[in-house]
């Protein structure tokens, strides 16, 4: 319930805007809650991503990002109690090499690399963000690009949702990450090491969820190997 108020806010708070669905109601009682939204059943989910679909969504993203926040938005949930995904892994060694992504001898060799670029991520900044950019939470009108699912939006900073998107971007298409997100080697690594944490540690996710992060770890953690020049060779 408190996630569909959440969404009622952005709605109510940004108005009618380009990357919003049009919303048409919000009810709530003690048994239910509802949200009303256009009926997008027609438009097109992807993928397939078609020729300019990438380059229209991040101008969505980018409209996103100078709008003025809704009220009761705070600011993002890592900026509050910042992640250290790789320090936690490094506890429990053979789970995660039990994953298959890379070799004991690569994970050695290359933690503290891993370590030092998530450390350095920022998440401070004064951004508008929705923090759960993804295929299945945007479609195309038009020339249009509607987002939906704001429950997790926040105040933080922008690159952390073009970075979130990339590497679910990279498993539909050919787009690689550092193509579009260049010298990001730190959020790669951060993702890395949050997809890795949900596989080992994570609570009660979905069999889809736990599927789609282990089809996300290997894009995320080979974008951070090639930024930090280190090819992965895989567990034997």
């Amino acid at each position: 319930r408190m996630w569909l108020k959440r969404e009622q806010e952005v709605y109510l708070g940004l108005g009618t805007r380009d990357f919003l669905p049009r919303f048409i109601s919000f009810s709530s009682d003690s048994r239910l809650s509802v949200l009303l939204l256009e009926d997008l059943s027609q438009a097109s989910w992807p993928p397939p991503w078609r020729e300019g679909d990438v380059e229209r969504v991040l101008e969505a993203i980018g409209q996103v990002h100078v709008q003025k926040p809704p009220v009761n938005t705070k600011r993002s949930k890592w900026e509050m109690r910042r992640p250290f995904f790789w320090r936690k892994i490094q506890s429990s060694k053979q789970r995660f090499l039990a994953l298959g992504c890379c070799s004991a001898a690569w994970f050695e060799n290359n933690l503290s690399h891993l370590e030092a670029l998530e450390a350095s991520v920022v998440f401070e900044g004064d951004q508008f963000v929705h923090l759960d950019i993804r295929s299945d939470n945007m479609c195309f009108v038009g020339a249009s690009v509607k987002i939906i699912d704001w429950n997790w939006s926040s105040i933080g900073n922008g690159k952390g949702d073009i970075a979130g998107w990339l590497p679910g971007l990279a498993l539909e298409s050919s787009v690689l990450p550092e193509s579009i997100l260049s010298g990001a080697g730190d959020w790669a690594s951060l993702l890395a090491g949050f997809y890795a944490h949900e596989l080992m540690f994570g609570e009660g996710h979905s069999k889809r969820s736990l599927a789609r992060y282990k089809s996300l770890l290997p894009i995320a953690l080979g974008w951070a190997s090639r930024c930090i020049g280190s090819s992965i060779t895989l567990y034997r």
